[in-house]
């Protein structure tokens, strides 16, 4: 295969979705990572894209696409499993209130939460359809949804009142999806909707976690919804980058490897 053959394959994978994997790449065309590597960097020096670790994002400034839920539970689903179960293991020992945003991997955190947590002891509050769905297997649990319209293409309530009815509320810690996770533009997501219900999520946190996988690091949405130092750690599945990784040591969050 051709690298104009190759590359032209990378991007319309990366119009598709939005962002490429190495990995992904190099098993779809068939040639070793250094190959796709090449052809990414050949890429990115013609403005096409955007190289960020593990892979390339488009190269359009701040992004506003948008894919559906259920196209996004599709994606990464064994890095996105790993990053659930190390969120896991930071829940409070003795119980207590757990908030959930929408997105992918915190709906695998939740199917955890289901599956594994002791009866009764943790109370959720969430935003995500899909979530309460989840937890209807069980009814022991206490579950609190926000109200508010649904966005169908999250599967999110996204009250514009959110932070008066999170205003009484106080959670021992969240757990935040986002699209991109950047140096300069901290955690950032598509919509201004999704955005302000996160933002009165943090406010509501004792402890504020973002779940990441390595694919959106470098990524910058619209709509920024926390800085780095309003949070007290991440969970990904891979290093981030140099300069991301200085960045989120000075602001004092701590980075959780799955």
């Amino acid at each position: 295969m051709s690298a104009e053959t190759r590359r032209r394959h990378i991007l319309e994978e990366l119009t598709t979705a939005g962002r490429v994997r190495v990995a992904k790449l190099a098993i779809d065309l068939d040639v070793a990572d250094e190959t796709v590597r090449r052809d990414l960097v050949a890429l990115e020096q013609d403005g096409e894209l955007v190289r960020v670790h593990g892979g390339a994002v488009t190269a359009l400034g701040p992004r506003t696409y948008e894919t559906r839920l259920e196209e996004r539970i599709q994606l990464e689903q064994d890095s996105k499993q790993r990053i659930a179960e190390r969120a896991y293991d930071l829940l409070p020992e003795d119980g207590g209130a757990v908030l959930l945003d929408s997105g992918s991997t915190a709906l695998a955190l939740a199917n955890i939460i289901a599956e594994k947590a002791a009866t009764a002891k943790y109370s959720i509050v969430t935003n995500s359809v899909a979530a309460v769905s989840t937890f209807g297997e069980r009814p022991d649990l206490s579950v609190f949804m926000i109200g508010g319209p649904v966005r169908s293409i999250t599967q999110s309530v996204v009250p514009a009142d959110a932070f008066a009815q999170l205003d009484q509320i106080r959670v021992d810690v969240a757990f935040l999806g986002t699209n991109g996770c950047s140096t300069g533009h901290g955690c950032s997501t598509p919509g201004p909707d999704e955005a302000a219900v996160k933002r009165a999520f943090i406010a509501s946190a004792r402890q504020r976690y973002v779940l990441v996988d390595s694919t959106k690091f470098g990524a910058e949405f619209t709509h920024r919804f926390a800085a780095l130092e309003e949070l007290d750690g991440i969970i990904t599945d891979a290093a981030p980058d140099e300069r991301l990784s200085h960045a989120l040591h000075d602001a004092g969050t701590e980075v959780f490897f799955s």
